[in-house]
């Protein structure tokens, strides 16, 4: 695909040739501000929606059946104690609670609580664990696929930032907050955006 826009990175370099050139003789703003273009314009910035890339393959069937699978695993552990607890309750319907019988299914019950209990912190932290490891190894692949393309395009740099189109979250500040911190770049030529070019090249 052509690519026409190019953004411009500042570089220390041009500081000081604009530091020399003040030196010599005073620039105004815009002398001083082509000094810093020309200076720089060998070094181009794409800007790639990692983000919403992320989201797409965390979606993806490389990724959503493995999760499902393990989210169907420890629901129906869960279940099993579900079903159990109803079980005892339903049994203890009628039964003098100070008897022993009564007693016993008592204490079965607040057991079977208390590894219901330890069984939800154990699946959240089995979820967590997969879903930390799958947004890890998808983040590789979108940065290598991001640096593949760069280099094929001639960019020098990418900035991951989001889809400027996408809509803010007005429900939450904090989601909101989230998303204003995930747009670094506010402003890039359309040209720019390799954000279809690796989702391309991830088959995604």
């Amino acid at each position: 695909m052509p690519r026409h826009g190019r953004l411009v990175f500042p570089m220390l370099c041009a500081a000081l040739c604009g530091a020399l050139l003040v030196q010599l003789r005073p620039l105004t703003g815009e002398a001083r501000a082509a000094v810093t273009r020309q200076a720089d314009a060998d070094h181009t910035i794409a800007v790639c929606a990692v983000p919403s890339l992320l989201n797409e393959m965390l979606e993806s069937e490389r990724f959503r059946p493995e999760r499902d699978r393990l989210e169907q695993e420890l629901n129906d552990k869960l279940q099993e104690l579900r079903d159990r607890r109803d079980e005892l309750i339903e049994d203890m319907e009628g039964v003098d609670p100070s008897e022993p019988e009564g007693r016993e299914a008592a204490m079965e019950i607040e057991t079977l609580g208390r590894r219901y209990q330890q069984l939800q912190m154990e699946a959240q932290g089995r979820a967590d664990a997969l879903f930390a490891r799958q947004m890890t190894e998808a983040w590789n692949l979108i940065r290598s696929s991001a640096e593949a393309v760069a280099e094929d395009l001639g960019y020098d740099y990418v900035v991951t930032t989001a889809g400027r189109d996408e809509q803010l979250n007005q429900e939450s500040s904090a989601t909101a907050l989230r998303q204003m911190l995930a747009r670094p770049m506010i402003v890039f030529p359309e040209d720019a955006d390799i954000t279809d070019d690796v989702r391309e090249d991830l088959n995604l």
